[in-house]
């Protein structure tokens, strides 16, 4: 519990010092992760991310990147729209919290077609060397980049597809930036 206590002042008014007072509760362990609403995978496949916290005091920031991998899971088999909704339960006398996890896995999704969008390069402000390059360096081809593209027309959209995808094109080292929407 946090709550403001009382303010200590100056007796002539000019400083005054806020005090907030916290009542720390007790530390809760992880206990069991109970998913339901799954049809992709095992109830074993969703539970082991979490194992590496389970057991060990409740840390915000890992459980959410063991809800990340889930979602990851289901978006690498194109069910990128599923959603995890976790809810807990305590219990005090033991110092658990259980977590059960509602998953709405939503349908499959596919690629309808890649598009680019990309920048033109701005001619006003460029020196006498980056205009001259400007002029003799064609742009990259859209057959150069749908080349290194992972993703493919047709089929499940998968997220690390996306992920490898954004790496190939950055390590082709002549774009600023790539970003996947």
């Amino acid at each position: 519990q946090v709550q403001a206590g009382e303010f200590k002042s100056d007796p002539t008014g000019k400083w005054v010092s806020p005090v907030i007072e916290i009542q720390e509760g007790p530390r809760y362990r992880v206990g069991e992760v109970r998913p339901t609403g799954f049809t992709i995978f095992m109830r074993d496949q969703i539970v082991e991310p979490f194992k590496q916290v389970q057991d060990r005091y409740y840390e915000a920031e890992k459980f959410k990147a063991c809800l990340l991998k889930v979602r990851d899971m289901y978006g690498d088999e194109g069910y990128i729209n599923a959603e995890i909704y976790p809810d807990h339960e305590t219990h005090a006398k033991k110092g658990l919290l259980h977590f059960d996890l509602r998953i709405a896995e939503h349908q499959r999704v596919y690629v309808r077609r890649i598009l680019l969008q990309k920048n033109e390069m701005p001619a006003e402000n460029l020196n006498f060397i980056e205009r001259t390059h400007a002029r003799l360096s064609p742009p990259v081809k859209d057959e150069a980049v749908l080349r290194e593209v992972m993703l493919k027309r047709g089929e499940a959209y998968r997220r690390f597809q996306e992920v490898a995808t954004v790496d190939r094109l950055r390590s082709m080292d002549i774009f600023d930036s790539v970003e996947v929407q």
